[in-house]
């Protein structure tokens, strides 16, 4: 049973967010979606966003880009957060 720091942060978490937090953990910690996500890092995030011979707009486009992946690793942080603070809990 979640208390505590997980339960408020769970709480704060609508169901559909929850849903997509545990989709994304599901995906991206199998080994194709490990996989995946190491090369979606190596195509978008290690590359620059703002390329002098693009517009301004190409630039927000390639943030917006970045923002996905860093919402799929978060997502993956955030899960694994909850199910440690959960465990600690349970253990008490």
């Amino acid at each position: 049973m979640l208390t505590n720091n997980s339960e408020n942060i769970s709480n704060s978490l609508n169901k559909d967010k929850k849903d997509l937090i545990s989709a994304c953990h599901a995906v991206f910690t199998s080994a194709q979606g490990n996989n995946m996500l190491e090369l979606l890092k190596k195509q978008y995030l290690m590359q620059p966003v703002r390329d002098p011979n693009k517009s301004d707009a190409h630039a927000c486009i390639r943030e917006g880009e970045n923002n996905l992946i860093r919402f799929f690793m978060q997502s993956i942080e955030l899960h694994n957060q909850l199910a440690r603070l959960s465990v600690q809990e349970n253990s008490k």
